[in-house]
């Protein structure tokens, strides 16, 4: 990694930046691969497959508001293209309300499928609000059936909570979850890539390209459980 590191740096990538770049890649690609290998029910590996957009934030952690708890974390998005998923690009996730204030000390981690191109062009507006028809619906567990199916049949965005050891779905658009979102974390995209979050989901080419190597192990955790 060291020697990669020092490639992009000599190309203009900034070596502190893309560090944390690898390391938020790397500590997604954990999660996936914990909540894909748990014992019990766990995410339906059809809805990795039907999913054009995976976006995954470890370690959600509380922040305070002037008058409210509010939660807050960092991770990476990757988008399903024509050959593969996208690089991973870097967003920031918030909420306020209760939301995951009320886990308790463990700090969950949040996974995001994006189930359809209406949710997938939401990205090039910049910030995602979960609201109206982007509500993030709470996903299934176990074996798909068709009550599970009919849950989520309309759902532009579904989503999961990974704490303790198990996941579970839950709705990002209630009260209990308000005003809940995604940011592009563009001072990291521009770093790593040389462009926004957005143009990175698009397939435009990096202006780094070497950066690649350091920052892919999300994108090939999440290309191990979906089909191509």
């Amino acid at each position: 990694m060291l020697l990669v590191c020092g490639a992009a740096a000599g190309q203009g990538v900034d070596k502190d930046k893309l560090e944390n770049a690898a390391r938020r890649s790397r500590n997604a690609a954990k999660v996936l691969t914990a909540v894909n290998g748990l014992p019990g029910e766990t995410i339906p590996r059809e809805l990795f497959d039907r999913a054009k957009a995976v976006g995954v934030f470890p370690g959600i952690d509380k922040v305070s508001l002037l008058f409210e708890q509010a939660s807050q974390g960092y991770g990476v998005v990757c988008r399903r293209l024509q050959g593969g998923w996208s690089p991973p690009a870097y967003y920031s996730f918030g909420t306020g309300g209760l939301g995951f204030t009320s886990v308790g000390a463990e700090k969950p981690d949040v996974i995001v499928l994006f189930m359809t191109d209406k949710a997938v062009e939401a990205f090039q507006k910049g910030r995602i609000g979960f609201k109206g028809e982007l509500t993030g619906v709470a996903g299934p567990l176990g074996a798909l059936n068709e009550e599970k199916e009919k849950s989520i049949r309309a759902a532009n965005v579904i989503v999961y909570m990974f704490a303790g050891g198990k996941v579970k779905g839950v709705e990002l658009g209630s009260n209990f979850f308000k005003d809940a979102g995604v940011n592009p974390d563009n001072n990291i995209n521009k770093a790593v890539y040389g462009l926004k979050g957005r143009d990175v989901l698009s397939g435009k080419e990096p202006l780094r390209p070497s950066a690649l190597p350091t920052v892919s192990e999300y994108r090939d955790a999440l290309a191990s459980l979906s089909k191509p």
